[in-house]
């Protein structure tokens, strides 16, 4: 879910408009899901993170939890597995506030093959 830069359909926006937009999405099944968030961070720059209940989960080993969508699959600590109902109350959050509610933990996905596109 996203706000609109501008009112119009979708094959009216640049891909730099897409591109620059905020969003939280979700996937997964409605028992086992991951939620994730594209904000601005403080230096202004937007990125990608996974979105997970208190505590942080220790980032010391990759995640070994799968959240499976479709013919994909992404890992995601304990922490960051999440039920239909409480992704909702994120993305209600969300479209009322632009933000998720305080408390949860981030963390920032990366993904080498496009950060140097």
């Amino acid at each position: 879910m996203s706000r609109l830069p501008r009112p119009g359909w979708p094959d009216e926006f640049t891909e730099d408009e897409i591109a620059a937009a905020h969003f939280i999405q979700a996937a997964g099944s409605a028992d086992r899901m991951t939620v994730e968030i594209r904000k601005p961070v403080e230096d202004q720059s937007d990125r990608l993170f996974t979105i997970g209940h208190p505590p942080a989960h220790c980032t010391t080993e990759p995640p070994a939890e799968v959240i499976r969508f479709g013919e994909h699959t992404t890992p995601v600590y304990p922490n960051e597995i999440f039920v239909a109902d409480k992704a909702a109350e994120l993305f209600f959050h969300y479209y009322k506030n632009d933000d998720i509610p305080d408390g949860y933990v981030l963390r920032e996905l990366h993904f080498p093959e496009y950060e140097n596109a």
